[in-house]
């Protein structure tokens, strides 16, 4: 489930914080202002295409089992 090992190490929750720059969660559990979710969103088509569907779920896993959402702010 991990990175390095079998539990959470700092490339873990700096992958699960950076990888909001290439697609910032669901507004139910990254609540953010219109204008600022536009801005996250917003990828080009090689760097979408580069994002493999693992990360996101990894990042998912991390927030939820480690960090704790819905994030708040």
């Amino acid at each position: 489930d991990y990175f390095v090992g079998n539990r959470l190490s700092a490339p873990d929750v700096y992958w699960a914080c950076f990888s909001q720059l290439v697609g910032p969660m669901p507004e139910e559990l990254c609540p953010m202002g219109p204008d600022m979710r536009a801005v996250y969103s917003y990828i080009t088509p090689e760097i979408a295409a580069a994002v493999d569907p693992a990360l996101i779920r990894h990042r998912d896993m991390v927030w939820k089992r480690h960090i704790g959402l819905p994030m708040e702010f």
